[in-house]
């Protein structure tokens, strides 16, 4: 008998279902425990490690002085752990290890616990072990056991947007030194550094959303950026500008209720304009002197920053040129949270920050250290896109919006590169939220389609 041949559209869903998975195929990985639950949708830990993100990356202590005394993340943490563990016929501990982001995270966290042993300044290596490395493994493992589907996932995804929400009102009610955007927890470029990473999964929100909600989001994303622009952050600002236009290009249309993931030039060139028109009304909104100060990133050749100029008002490329060099005399790092000593003891310099997330991950962690950041940046842009992106152009329903919100944290953990370039960010919670949710986006688009809807 012969066999009816099956077309590559009609294929697309058995290689989606068989699609590697580090380590063999999804089908493989995922246990019966994965799918034990025939009620989907988010869980008790799903909502707990939403709480978390608005907790660890919107700051809500900051913004909500009584609650500063109150260790909520530590709490959050602690809840979900037991929840993880009295449900745990709904989760699967084992499977983070199948994910290369997230292996590669792990690995990078234990070598900061192992740089304690060669740091120069190992009361700083312990806060970064015990404060951060612990709490990006820990909830980097929760999140991936939180996310069963696809409407887990997108719970998350709103807390995202919640954090940008507080963060945005702290940015409006403090200041200091003239500079828009200061608390406990973040100075202004920190705030800037945030909001550049949030604003496509915000953006996100508004492309596939109708009416009202989307009007919302388009709103909120407005404030975000004259938020971000009011900080006056110069590597925020350059990081706003990659964001947008990576966002023009790259980001569906959304049009009669379905993706476009193949954008017409005409669309792309409406877009375009509307963002340049936003751009020059926002511009002219601001202040003089946040333009003044924002302007100067076109005049680097006279900015402090651009020189190589000992003194006190040394700047960047100073602090890179005499701490580069370090980097050989110790190839295995100086240890986590000692770039502030490796600056002063050993470069002459004045104590300072680094001031580069790719210099400060040299200097502390050494080129194994280093070379594990960029593997793990490069990885999570690859563990995004599957084998089904390349086909119909034109969907809807979660497998679309799935594909959307992994394009905007793409764009997102690059903006927060850039703008990282320019910023001491090696250990922010942003940056690792931004893996764990490619992780859990990532992981989710690899279920079979019957698993993945919301």
């Amino acid at each position: 008998m012969s066999r009816t041949p099956i077309s590559p559209k009609d294929q697309a869903p058995n290689r989606l279902r068989e699609a590697p998975f580090y380590g063999g195929t999804l089908g493989s990985q995922m246990s019966a425990a994965q799918r034990v639950s025939a009620a989907r949708g988010p869980t008790a830990l799903t909502r707990l490690m939403g709480a978390y993100i608005i907790v660890a990356v919107g700051r809500i202590g900051d913004f909500l002085p009584w609650l500063q005394q109150i260790p909520l993340a530590k709490i959050v943490v602690v809840l979900a752990i037991i929840v993880a563990i009295r449900r745990r016929k709904d989760h699967v501990f084992s499977t983070w290890k199948s994910i290369r982001p997230a292996r590669l995270t792990v690995f990078l966290m234990a070598l900061v616990a192992v740089s304690i042993l060669f740091s120069v300044l190992r009361s700083a290596s312990f806060g970064v072990i015990t404060g951060t490395a612990m709490a990006v493994v820990i909830t980097l493992i929760l999140t991936i056991m939180a996310s069963r589907d696809w409407a887990s996932v997108k719970t998350l995804l709103y807390s995202a947007v919640l954090s940008s929400i507080i963060l945005v009102l702290t940015v409006f009610g403090s200041s200091i030194a003239g500079r828009a955007g200061y608390s406990s927890s973040y100075d202004p470029n920190d705030f800037a550094f945030v909001l550049v990473g949030l604003l496509p999964v915000v953006i996100t929100f508004a492309i596939i959303s109708r009416g009202a909600r989307r009007l919302l989001y388009v709103g909120i994303a407005c404030v975000m950026i004259v938020a971000t622009l009011l900080t006056e952050s110069r590597g925020g600002l350059l990081g706003l500008a990659f964001v947008i236009v990576a966002m023009t290009f790259i980001l569906p249309v959304a049009w009669r209720g379905r993706l476009q993931f193949r954008t017409s030039t005409s669309k792309v060139f409406a877009r375009v304009a509307i963002l340049a028109l936003i751009g020059i009304i926002g511009w002219r909104s601001l202040p003089e002197s946040a333009r003044v100060r924002l302007d100067t990133v076109t005049e680097l050749g006279s900015d402090y920053n651009a020189t190589v100029m000992e003194g006190p008002q040394s700047g960047r490329l100073a602090i890179w040129n005499r701490n580069l060099p370090l980097a050989l005399d110790r190839p295995w790092g100086w240890g986590a949270g000692a770039f502030g000593t490796v600056d002063g003891r050993f470069a002459g310099g004045r104590y300072r920050a680094p001031h580069n997330t790719f210099l400060q991950a040299l200097i502390e962690l050494g080129i194994a250290g280093f070379v594990l950041f960029i593997a793990i940046i490069v990885s999570s842009l690859r563990y995004l896109r599957i084998p089904a992106d390349q086909g119909e152009e034109n969907q809807t329903g979660p497998t679309a919006e799935a594909r959307a919100f992994a394009r905007a944290l793409g764009i997102g953990l690059l903006g927060l590169c850039v703008s990282g370039f320019f910023l001491s960010e090696l250990y922010a919670n942003v940056f690792w939220t931004f893996v764990t949710l490619i992780c859990a986006v990532g992981f989710v688009r690899r279920m079979p389609p019957d698993a993945t809807a919301a």
